[in-house]
């Protein structure tokens, strides 16, 4: 409440937002891998890092690298109970490669998931080209 001689009294309402100091940051996510390649998009699955009480998962931070190089730029934020991403817009037979960084209230994971190899975007059908060669797994986020 703020008080003005002769004008009466105000009232000023502020909300700061704060890390959460009881939370802790969620563990890394794993075994980032690729479902398949299609022209212009990949698409990416992962394991869901280890989530508990302390450290619930908000979202999970994508990250990619064109080439050969090695800075990698934000390109999606996906909802904690995802664990895929779809990559679109790609230019055809470019190199990617990806990280994936789980975050919370508390900040980020200390490490990241990230791909073996990077993977070339290319219309090739269920299979799809890994650097080096042909790579497969599946997982579910639940």
């Amino acid at each position: 409440m703020i008080c003005f001689p002769g004008l009466g009294i105000a009232f000023l309402e502020l909300i700061v937002v704060l890390p959460n100091p009881c939370a802790d940051p969620p563990s890394s996510p794993e075994n980032l891998h690729v479902l398949g390649t299609d022209t212009g998009q990949i698409s990416l699955q992962w394991q869901p890092a280890k989530s508990t009480e302390k450290s619930p998962v908000d979202v999970y931070v994508v990250e990619m690298a064109t080439g050969d190089r090695k800075d990698f730029v934000e390109v999606a934020r996906v909802d904690g109970k995802t664990c895929r991403f779809d990559a679109t817009d790609l230019q055809d037979g470019q190199k990617y490669n990806f990280h994936v960084k789980a975050r919370n209230s508390a900040g980020n994971s200390d490490g990241s998931a990230q791909l073996d190899k990077p993977v070339i975007a290319s219309k090739i059908g269920k299979a799809f080209s890994v650097l080096g060669g042909l790579y497969s797994r599946a997982f579910s986020c639940e």
